[in-house]
């Protein structure tokens, strides 16, 4: 993907999901869930993602060593997410971003650096040490350790305590 490509991807994804964050927050009302793009909705809203959320099961890759294949984290982790279930990710990933956005005036929507693995994705730049959030990637990885491991959802917590202590100061 060029860097034009990737800018063109950053705006349709802000443009789309800015439009589409709305439905999450319907969902949310009933359950009495105030998802109103505040740091202090996150907990509440991740977490109760986390329960909606649904996977199929992936068959183990042949082509990897018998020992990895054995491996009980591995055997665990042979799911993915089912499509409605993507959508919602990615749903929540543009809310977990955008209140980052709006919770600190250093931060911003960008494209991942190309030198990163966040290369040429929608990431959230302005961080300490240039490191960036890609909301995408941390809701997926904090989602399928919740699902496979049975991680606590205090990870939810953690999670959103780390990417704070990275915040620069307003």
């Amino acid at each position: 993907m060029s860097w034009d490509d990737a800018e063109d991807f950053l705006r349709r994804f802000i443009e789309v999901e800015s439009a589409e964050v709305s439905k999450l927050i319907e969902m949310a009302l009933p359950r009495e869930i105030e998802a109103d793009l505040s740091l202090d909705s996150l907990v509440p809203v991740l977490t109760w993602v986390s329960l909606q959320l649904s996977t199929v099961r992936v068959e183990p890759d042949d082509d990897l060593p018998v020992w990895i294949r054995e491996c009980p984290s591995y055997a665990r982790g042979l799911f993915e997410f089912d499509e409605p279930s993507k959508a919602l990710v990615l749903r929540t990933a543009y809310y977990l971003g955008e209140v980052f956005v709006r919770f600190n005036r250093n931060l911003k929507w960008a494209t991942g650096a190309q030198e990163t693995a966040e290369k040429n994705m929608p990431v959230i730049t302005g961080f300490r040490s240039d490191v960036e959030m890609a909301p995408l990637l941390v809701l997926e990885n904090l989602f399928s350790r919740i699902i496979a491991d049975g991680a606590p959802s205090e990870t939810i917590r953690t999670a959103i305590e780390y990417w704070l202590s990275m915040a620069k100061t307003i």
